[in-house]
């Protein structure tokens, strides 16, 4: 799916026919077995609701992602309050969501609407209490010091 977002054959909330069509050739040649469009259909649906749920997750006070060990953090207190009203959300404590770079980068864009009118720029840079910078990123496009990338993050 990354790489069917990558090539621009995704529009809005759903792949084009070719996306659909590499996605299941893909899966056939990875595990030998066809699926049919029921069965990706299904899956989809449940992405978007571990994406919508982790999502909320992360935008509640108290947490931030972890992109070292992929996973949401918060103080216990907090997840302690958290677990009481949204029960759904124990199973992120432990594990988190390993894949939500990916879900970020196949759902976000296509759900500006309904996630509080986070775009695919703001959506791609979540909350983290453990941000790498890479100063390869950095670049100072014109000769005022005071924007120079610091390596720590704003």
């Amino acid at each position: 799916m990354v790489e069917n977002v990558r090539k621009g054959l995704k529009i809005k909330s759903t792949f084009t026919k070719v996306g659909w069509d590499n996605i299941m050739k893909g899966l056939k040649a990875e595990f030998k077995w066809p699926f049919a469009t029921e069965q990706l259909r299904n899956k989809m649906n449940k992405l978007w609701k571990e994406y919508k749920s982790f999502r909320s997750l992360l935008e509640t006070t108290g947490f931030g992602w972890d992109a070292n060990i992929r996973t949401a953090t918060a103080e216990d207190s907090v997840w302690e309050f958290v677990i009481q009203g949204k029960k759904d959300w124990a199973k992120y404590r432990r594990n988190g969501l390993p894949w939500w770079p990916k879900l970020l980068e196949i759902l976000s864009d296509s759900s500006a609407h309904g996630d509080r009118g986070l775009s695919q720029a703001t959506a791609l840079t979540p909350m983290s209490t453990n941000l790498e910078i890479d100063d390869d990123d950095c670049q100072d496009t014109d000769n005022d010091d005071s924007d120079a990338c610091t390596g720590t993050p704003k």
